[in-house]
């Protein structure tokens, strides 16, 4: 192989590496752009002195629809323990969801 050959193959490898590069870094430029916000925009309200709050940057009528996600023979395992921590998040609060919560979700997540 002459050496002029074998330096303009080199260079050419070079710079496809070089232009996949580019594009990989654009690419996980607009997803990161694309991520859901992880702190909440209504945190802003909640107390420092609070001992909890729970957020939830999904809609929660939706969280039924994880279960058809898992395979058919666990689905009923999974929607039991949807139904099981729907319960216990607000049970010594006295708060009933569909009374007293999802009317504050707004027409945005319906």
């Amino acid at each position: 192989m002459k050496r002029r050959s074998f330096f303009s193959l080199l260079i050419v490898g070079l710079v496809v590496l070089l232009l996949t590069n580019i594009s990989g870094c654009s690419w996980l430029g607009r997803l990161s752009l694309s991520t859901p916000q992880t702190t909440p925009a209504a945190a802003m309200f909640v107390p420092k002195q609070a001992p909890v709050m729970v957020s939830m940057l999904v809609n929660p009528n939706q969280i039924d629809s994880l279960g058809q996600v898992v395979p058919r023979g666990e689905r009923r395992k999974v929607r039991a323990e949807l139904n099981k921590l729907k319960t216990s998040l607000l049970a010594n609060t006295g708060l009933d969801y569909r009374r007293d919560i999802q009317p504050w979700i707004g027409a945005k997540l319906h």
